[in-house]
């Protein structure tokens, strides 16, 4: 579904991203923001 969405960096990273997520103790709006955040930066 991310790829159908073009949404490459999440779908790339999205171990990782959860990972620290985890690690930082993320609520479920934060990780998503964190999520978007990688989004945007790659397509800048």
């Amino acid at each position: 579904m991310l790829t159908r969405l073009k949404l490459t960096a999440i779908r790339d990273q999205l171990d990782t991203l959860l990972d620290q997520a985890g690690r930082a103790e993320l609520n479920l709006c934060e990780a998503l923001s964190m999520l978007c955040a990688a989004e945007v930066a790659r397509k800048e």
